[in-house]
């Protein structure tokens, strides 16, 4: 076992000289927790500097991380990546505007067969949604919207049956 992280920019660790290097590229990466360094698992043909990366999730049976990122003037998308074969496909893509806010906050259900996440837009009205798509992309539902940006802060039970969200107690899912 160990711990999955994403590294945007080169990072520092508690304890080590400033500017020391965790890693020296963006990425996913893991570090098993009997070994001393990180491993990068996101192929080095992936550009990570252009693409931001808003939240991710592991699928239940490890093999696929799922994240939400935005690339400006580009498009905002949900992604999995595949550790077992390296490779990527898009779950949801759609255009970048300056009001967009990259899928975040992200929960794979237990069975692996859908994923939930936070989403929105900013400007002079807040649009906070959390919504559900199959992870093949089909059935993208809306499961609440309002104006707090508490909405984008929910979480999933373990059983994934349940979400609970800041200041509510609406059972929203399934």
């Amino acid at each position: 076992s160990g711990v999955l992280f994403f590294n945007r920019r080169n990072l520092g660790v508690t304890g080590v000289p400033p500017f020391q290097q965790v890693v020296s590229e963006c990425g996913f990466y893991v570090r098993r927790f009997d070994a001393d360094e990180a491993v990068r698992i996101t192929p080095a043909s992936w550009n990570c500097e252009a693409e931001s990366v808003a939240g991710y999730a592991i699928s239940p049976d490890g093999d696929e991380v799922i994240f939400g990122s935005s690339i400006v003037f580009g498009v905002v998308r949900l992604s999995a990546f595949s550790v077992s074969t390296g490779t990527f496909r898009t779950i949801l893509e759609e255009p970048w505007t300056f009001a967009s806010l990259a899928p975040g906050n992200i929960f794979v259900t237990p069975d692996g067969r859908r994923v939930l996440f936070a989403t929105g837009a900013t400007g002079s009205q807040h649009d906070y949604r959390f919504e559900t798509i199959d992870v093949d992309g089909q059935n993208r539902r809306l499961l609440f919207s309002d104006f707090s940006f508490f909405s984008a802060n929910a979480c999933l039970s373990p059983d994934g049956r349940r979400i609970a969200r800041f200041g509510s107690d609406e059972v929203v899912f399934p």
